[in-house]
């Protein structure tokens, strides 16, 4: 049986993906822990959205607004999504490495 509190405490377990474009980081179920927004504009402010699917018409369940310049965030605890991990670089978004842990069905 999966030890979930044992796998999330796991580092080497984690994915640390870039993207340097909206995409599906996982399909399927994951854990949604970290992510560090890199702009295009230190100008304006920065929107990435984080959607329960694979694309855009998944379910909306994070969305990060930093400003002015590199975001990093971490949650206190991870996020769960089911059916899947879309990034979507919204608004002066040139990257974001991700941190997500793929589960098993």
């Amino acid at each position: 049986m999966l030890d979930l509190k044992e796998l999330v405490q796991n580092p080497k377990e984690w994915f640390l993906e870039r993207t340097i474009v909206s995409r599906c980081l996982c399909v399927g179920p994951c854990l949604f822990q970290f992510m560090n927004i890199e702009p295009t504009s230190t100008q304006s402010d920065i929107v990435v959205r984080c959607y329960d699917g694979q694309n855009t018409t998944g379910i909306l369940k994070v969305v990060i607004k930093c400003l002015y310049g590199h975001g990093a965030i971490l949650l206190p605890q991870p996020a769960y999504f089911r059916k899947g991990l879309y990034i979507d670089l919204t608004t002066n978004a040139a990257a974001a490495s991700v941190q997500y842990l793929p589960l098993k069905d």
